[in-house]
């Protein structure tokens, strides 16, 4: 998307015709082409956020999802990869930054006029809000990816 397609960071989600109005209870965003939901309520009502990074020199497509009680799991190309359980140090550290990133007041898109070479993009859900990104990201989202678990 161009930065042409960004939204206004005012306080409420985008108007933008690909995504419903709704709040932060809205169901999951829809992740499969027929637009059906990626997750079911349950899940996304577990999921406290998720990040899907693609690109880069070697062309990586990886997620890593945080689930409420702290566990994760690790994601490259679709496929399993690992998970774990977040320490409680560490999963107090991610809601932090989650809740001073302000996902509500976020731009859903968040792309620079001059991009990255090789670098990486981010698909990044948490309570019901989805903000695609590229490097450079602003400081407020680079807190939320450096206080996940590694993505591999």
């Amino acid at each position: 998307m161009s930065p042409s397609a960004s939204a206004g960071s005012g306080g409420s989600p985008s108007a933008d015709a690909s995504r419903p109005p709704s709040g932060p209870s809205s169901a999951a965003p829809s992740g499969s082409p027929s637009g059906e939901p990626s997750a079911s309520p349950a899940e996304a009502a577990e999921r406290l956020v998720s990040v899907t990074r693609t690109g880069g020199f070697a062309g990586v497509h990886e997620s890593v999802l945080v689930k409420e009680d702290g566990s994760y799991q690790r994601l490259a190309r679709a496929k399993a990869t690992g998970g774990g359980r977040m320490t409680p140090a560490a999963l107090a550290r991610l809601r932090a930054a989650l809740a001073a990133a302000d996902f509500p007041r976020q731009e859903r898109v968040q792309f620079p006029e001059q991009p990255v070479r090789d670098g990486f993009t981010y698909q990044i859900v948490h309570g019901g809000y989805e903000i695609g990104a590229a490097d450079p990201l602003s400081p407020s989202l680079t807190r939320v990816v450096e206080a996940l678990p590694p993505f591999s």
